[in-house]
């Protein structure tokens, strides 16, 4: 459970208590690792179809946790069908396989729910022009993602590009984070930056779980990845926060 944009694990919220509890069951035919509710108490699943390998989004009902509305992805890798969040307008935001930014509305109209990509920025283009990875396209696909504190959304790829899209302008910026470089889980924002966990290939079995930092706290019409980065050997210190929150993960 990663709760918040900074992975601390832990929540605000109340669990189901230590009484009895009725557990109820839907069959999805899929792996279902990231579930997000909104303000609105609507639960969004992101799921990889067990037939397909492809994400789909699904909008259950609060009750008995049955399908109300899907909506299918293009297949791509693993973590694009784990990593995402729900922003402020209950939508969720993630990528897809093209590298598209989504944010995903679901709505209720004459007795049907249903959900629509609301909007979409094309980030693959900036991300493959930084990727020195002889990968596919979108530089192994993006395989983690949060928001940051200004509004940004930060993304990683799997062949070691990071950088931010800007909501407002649809503005991406994008930078290699070293040779060699892999990002193999998601990523971590704090106010005082983005955390990245990398396997540094050049270093010894005790300093593999490196956290190299994009950037500094900085205004919004600054440049965070101009700032210099820097890497330390340890996993960022966890702790609970009242920033932006994410959904479950693994």
């Amino acid at each position: 459970m990663h709760a918040d944009s900074e992975s601390s694990g832990v929540s605000p919220y109340a669990g189901p208590g230590t009484g009895t509890q009725t557990a109820t069951f839907a069959e999805l035919g899929a792996a279902c690792p990231t579930l997000l509710q909104g303000s609105d108490g609507m639960p969004v699943a992101l799921c990889t179809s067990i037939l397909g390998r492809n994400p789909v989004v699904y909008l259950l009902d609060p009750s008995t946790g049955t399908p109300l509305a899907s909506l299918s992805l293009p297949a791509g890798n693993l973590f694009a069908g784990v990593y995402a969040y729900m922003d402020q307008e209950n939508r969720v935001v993630l990528f897809n396989a093209e590298g598209d930014l989504l944010r995903i509305a679901h709505q209720y109209s004459d007795g049907q729910w249903t959900l629509s990509v609301d909007s979409s920025t094309p980030t693959a283009a900036a991300i493959d022009a930084q990727c020195a990875a002889a990968s596919a396209r979108v530089c192994g696909g993006v395989v983690g993602i949060a928001p940051d504190w200004d509004g940004r959304v930060w993304f990683a790829t799997a062949d070691g590009v990071a950088g931010y899209v800007e909501p407002a302008s649809g503005a991406v910026a994008a930078i290699a984070l070293g040779a060699g470089e892999q990002v193999a889980n998601s990523i971590s924002t704090a106010p005082e930056g983005t955390a990245i966990a990398t396997p540094m290939r050049s270093t010894s079995s005790s300093q593999r779980d490196a956290v190299r930092r994009c950037s500094g706290a900085t205004p919004m019409n600054a440049d965070p990845l101009a700032s210099p980065a820097s890497s330390v050997t340890a996993p960022a210190r966890r702790r609970s926060s009242s920033g932006p929150r994410t959904g479950l993960g693994i």
